[in-house]
């Protein structure tokens, strides 16, 4: 690690994930579901708006809340039940189809115009 980041968890997140590196996510997402929902039916899907670095840091956010407290099921975590248990810290910052919407289109490389295969997420790494 460089000198001047601080070893905490969020000084090394900031580190590795730039606004660089998230600009490219917003790119590639926004440009995969440009191409994806063009091809498709828009009757039955629905409306694609293009992403931005704010709502890319809130996917990633939930992504890792997801981890740290493990749900049965994804809708789990915008659960609005007193009964269940409570996520405020997601709900506030992304609603659930949203993150449905970018985790379907979410891209870390360039999309190319090749056949799908289970390892497009994965393509540059």
């Amino acid at each position: 690690m460089p000198e001047n980041v601080v070893c905490e968890p969020y000084s090394i997140f900031s580190f590795l994930f730039t606004d660089d590196t998230f600009q490219k996510l917003v790119s590639y997402t926004n440009e995969c579901a440009a191409e994806h929902t063009s091809e498709e039916d828009k009757s039955h899907a629905r409306t694609w708006c293009p992403t931005t670095m704010k709502e890319i840091r809130a996917y990633i956010a939930v992504f890792i809340s997801m981890g740290v407290h493990e749900a049965s099921e994804v809708s789990n975590y915008w659960n609005m039940d007193p009964k269940e248990p409570l996520h405020p810290e997601i709900t506030k910052h992304i609603g659930l189809k949203r993150w449905q919407q970018i985790d379907r289109f979410l891209r870390i490389s360039r999309p190319e115009i090749i056949q799908p295969t289970v390892f497009d997420k994965l393509n540059e790494l």
